[in-house]
């Protein structure tokens, strides 16, 4: 009996060993784990802030891009108004000036006709009165 409660005792210890072995390796590859996690996190944490940066910057340059585009376009249409504006200036000024120029013709032609009119009026009138 005596053999056996030392072989027990020594399975005992023996056990307790193993145990406290296996628990000493799994805490140590627990501890492994959670600091490769760590760093893995640490990683991605700095390659999302390092992304996010990026775009950032990038949406910084697109909003200077997309207003450096605006005022461009702006600048031509403006442009374009400003040239199609002076053409029409220049094609109602052309326009008035003809018109008014027909009118005046038109006025003066009027007139003649009137005074020829007025004149053989008075002719008739002069040779009826002469012929009273």
């Amino acid at each position: 009996q005596t053999t056996l409660r030392s072989q027990s005792a020594a399975n005992k210890v023996f056990l307790l060993e193993q145990i406290d072995s296996n628990a000493t390796r799994l805490e140590a590859e627990a501890n492994a784990a959670r600091d490769w996690m760590k760093m893995t996190i640490d990683s991605e944490n700095v390659s999302y802030v390092a992304t996010q940066l990026d775009l950032d910057e990038w949406k910084a340059a697109m909003a200077v891009q997309r207003d450096s585009d605006f005022s461009q376009l702006n600048a031509q249409i403006d442009a374009v108004i400003s040239k199609e504006d002076a053409f029409l200036a220049v094609r109602v000024e052309r326009d008035w000036t003809a018109f008014n120029a027909r009118l005046d013709a038109a006025v003066k032609s009027s007139n003649a006709a009137l005074d020829e009119a007025n004149s053989t009026a008075s002719a008739r009138h002069t040779v009826l009165v002469v012929l009273e």
